[in-house]
């Protein structure tokens, strides 16, 4: 399947706020790695705490991995969860496993984000032409992740949060530079250039959706500019009596910028 070039890239994105890009990855390896972590999201919470890592004070948001529960519904926790995942810190994450499916959920995480991280690397040849440097700005010398990659997997259950208590449910822009949606179980996802514009994406078959976090503009040019988006939350009739939806999401960051003012008001 052949990648998008620079130019048609730069126009999906001028257009939509989003552009398709091949989705490389195995056939059914994303939804193992989904029922994995569905299985996990229903363990005994002091499993899930095992999983609960602290995040270190200053690392960049792609350097924190494990299990964190997002919002609030009622004044309580709220059933929504994530587990993130990389390859630099997964000393981290085996270090907890104290079961057989932990260890093979991690696994089947690693699978998907290696195979990301290819999907982003072609993204980035694409790109490398008209935007000479790149690469460098976003890898190590000699390595094949992104300095700053993180892969995540969302739960939304059907007791959901309130909107006002969980950011993605609100239009956000997100404070890294590239992120792709690589699949989710159903409609709810809004895109756009501004509140007024949001809409559901077309997702093409066999497709992951590509769009712009704040940064990335700084990299390229202003042809990238951020894009503007939110889930809604009733958008869909659940995956089963306790999900409502589930989506997996790669970001990739850089470490240059420091934040600023929109950055600190509209963040993941």
């Amino acid at each position: 399947m052949k990648f998008p070039n620079s130019t048609d890239i730069k126009n999906d994105l001028k257009k939509n706020a989003y552009t398709n890009i091949p989705l490389s990855i195995p056939e059914g390896a994303i939804q193992n790695a989904v029922d994995a972590f569905m299985t996990f999201a229903k363990s005994p919470e002091h499993v899930k705490e095992n999983y609960k890592l602290p995040t270190k004070k200053g690392a960049n948001k792609c350097d924190e991995v494990g299990y964190k529960h997002y919002g609030t519904y009622n004044n309580k926790p709220s059933d929504i969860g994530w587990f993130q995942y990389n390859r630099k810190l997964l000393p981290e994450l085996t270090a907890q496993h104290r079961s057989h499916t932990e260890k093979e959920m991690v696994e089947k995480m690693g699978i998907v984000y290696e195979h990301a991280c290819v999907m982003f690397s072609k993204l980035v040849d694409s790109l490398e032409k008209e935007f000479p440097g790149l690469r460098k700005k976003l890898y190590d010398e000699d390595s094949d992740i992104p300095r700053f990659s993180m892969l995540r997997f969302l739960r939304y259950g059907t007791k959901g949060a309130e909107p006002d208590k969980y950011l993605g449910f609100t239009p956000h822009y997100d404070s890294g530079s590239c992120t792709i949606s690589l699949a989710e179980s159903g409609p709810g996802l809004l895109l756009g250039h501004e509140r007024r514009s949001v809409a559901p994406p077309v997702r093409e078959e066999g497709h992951a959706l590509m769009f712009c976090g704040l940064y990335f503009y700084k990299l390229t040019s202003d042809d990238f500019a951020p894009s503007l988006h939110l889930v809604d939350p009733h958008a869909n009739k659940g995956v089963d009596d306790d999900v409502a939806r589930w989506a997996v999401i790669f970001f990739v960051d850089h470490d240059e910028f420091k934040k600023c003012d929109v950055c600190e008001k509209i963040h993941w």
